[in-house]
């Protein structure tokens, strides 16, 4: 078992390491140009600034329509606003995939910033964000609000267009993909980023917010909620209810031809395989419809991630604070495998660690560690991880708490695979369930109780779409791109925690610890 540990470890590494080397290097990339369509957009150049003003004000929201929207390096894209608007929408209506290699921002108000191009996003290595509120970039052809939808092309009835923005439909077959390799930060908001497909070879935080990231296939619906900070996802296929598809008729590129289409491939840390296929560069990872790449993570409130069509690939997930709030969850949801380094959500402080949850559909789960347990007087994490058709891989789970508040609880449900772990500190409340009767390890227990099973005791409902995650082929069409080229337990109980008194690591086709 430490031997397959060890090879997780270091594939993880690889991953890591691709991801997190890429050289200096310079995008170029088309103007900023206003649709003559009525909506009233204008754009203002001066100097290396486009000013992005006017546009349809309905109630608290802004709208704008643009032909084509990008930034090169050095350039910035303000969109002004003033007090009183809650949420500024722009739709690229023109069919050509936005480069964005400059600086994005909102000043006049404290708007949120949605960017909807159907045709594929990519942010360029220096790209940034300056944004009071949340930023959305999606790939979506309608943002839905609660009486009528936000259409990417053709005609918008502005006025049912009433508060708050809460449905992404995707109509096209393919959705579009969004790609990052520059540092994406929201100081304040959160960070949405809903596609067909999304790779991030650079990092994604929000130091005040949560970073949601979804991927669909085609004619489905996100559509979101949200209690209190925490907003939730739900993708659904898309209904009559959902109003009529918006007639998006230019061609939607797919992740090959971005990255062949402006010679863009070098600035991603993607390049293809001699088949044809999207990998990440220096390591092999193939890249289908539907997935989620990423490199590190950083939320206070949470992340939460959504492959209803494909894996999930990360590096490091960190909702670690050190002040009395809680730290925040961590959410993984697919439909294939999901991969990632070291998920941290312990809390320093007098607020509660994070919860963390996988859920794979159809695939395995590996994770590398995960770090919950609490130092003050809140409570340690609940860890789920459930593969019903598949295996689940876990180096060290630690969620000890040090206070006065609960310890932590750890539910491992693989019911047609194996389980494998390493140390489970502490021992208190774990129940672990696989293919095979279960098998004691040699992890110490001090406080709590264990459960074995045999069978599945974690229901799920599966109500996600399944389309085939087949690798990418590239079409012989052309796909307009406008840009240039990119170079480039509880302690006060009796326990100890694990870090200082390490137990062995453990395999089995079903432990309990």
């Amino acid at each position: 078992m430490k031997v397959a540990l060890r090879r997780i470890s270091r594939s993880l590494a690889t991953f890591y390491i691709v991801i997190g080397h890429m050289g200096l290097m310079r995008v170029q990339a088309q103007s900023i140009t206003p649709s003559n369509d009525g909506t009233g957009t204008n754009v203002n150049k001066n100097g290396d600034r486009y000013d992005i003003y006017d546009g349809t004000r309905v109630g608290d929201n802004l709208f704008h329509s643009l032909i084509k929207f990008g930034l090169d390096e050095g350039e910035i894209a303000r969109f002004l606003s003033q007090p009183g608007i809650e949420n500024i929408l722009a739709r690229i209506s023109g069919g050509n995939v936005s480069v964005i290699n400059g600086l994005i921002e909102v000043t006049g108000g404290n708007s949120n910033l949605f960017l909807m191009n159907p045709a594929g996003i990519i942010f360029g290595p220096n790209a940034t964000l300056n944004v009071p509120g949340d930023f959305t970039a999606t790939t979506s052809t309608r943002i839905g609000f609660g009486s009528g939808w936000f259409n990417a092309i053709g005609n918008n009835t502005y006025t049912s267009l009433i508060g708050t923005p809460n449905a992404f439909a995707f109509d096209t077959p393919q959705p579009g993909a969004i790609i990052n390799s520059a540092d994406l930060t929201v100081n304040q908001g959160d960070l949405n980023l809903f596609a067909g497909t999304v790779v991030s070879t650079g990092s994604l935080s929000t130091p005040n917010g949560q970073i949601n990231i979804a991927t669909v296939s085609g004619q489905n619906v996100i559509r979101i909620s949200q209690t209190g900070m925490v907003l939730s996802l739900d993708i659904q296929p898309r209904t009559p209810q959902d109003g009529t598809p918006a007639n998006w008729t230019f061609p939607v590129a797919s992740l090959p031809q971005l990255l062949t289409g402006g010679n863009v491939g070098n600035a991603t840390g993607i390049t293809l395989n001699p088949q044809g296929q999207p990998v990440l560069t220096g390591s092999g990872v193939q890249i289908v419809n539907g997935d989620v790449v990423t490199s590190n993570i950083q939320a206070q409130v949470g992340v939460r991630i959504d492959a209803s069509g494909g894996n999930i690939t990360t590096g490091a997930i960190n909702t670690n604070l050190q002040n009395q709030l809680n730290s925040g969850f961590v959410d993984l949801s697919s439909l294939g495998d999901i991969k990632t380094g070291n998920i941290t959500a312990e809390n320093q402080n007098n607020g509660n660690a994070g919860d963390v949850t996988a859920y794979s559909l159809h695939g395995d789960i590996n994770i590398a560690n995960i770090f919950a347990q609490n130092q003050g007087l809140g409570d340690a994490a609940s860890i789920l991880a459930s593969a019903p058709s598949g295996n689940i891989t876990i180096g060290d789970i630690r969620l000890p708490n040090h206070g006065s508040g609960s310890g932590g609880s750890v539910n491992l449900s693989a019911p047609n695979g194996n389980v494998t772990h390493g140390v489970i500190f502490p021992n208190a409340n774990v129940t672990i369930t696989s293919r095979n009767t279960p098998q004691s390890s040699n992890t110490n227990t001090n406080t709590g109780s264990n459960t074995n099973s045999n069978t599945s005791n974690i229901s799920i409902p599966d109500s996600r779409p399944n389309p085939s995650p087949n690798p990418i082929s590239i079409p012989t069409d052309n796909f307009p791109i406008d840009s240039g080229s990119i170079t480039g337990g509880t302690t006060n109980s009796g326990s100890t925690d694990s870090r200082d008194n390490p137990n062995n690591t453990s395999s089995d086709n079903s432990s309990t610890n």
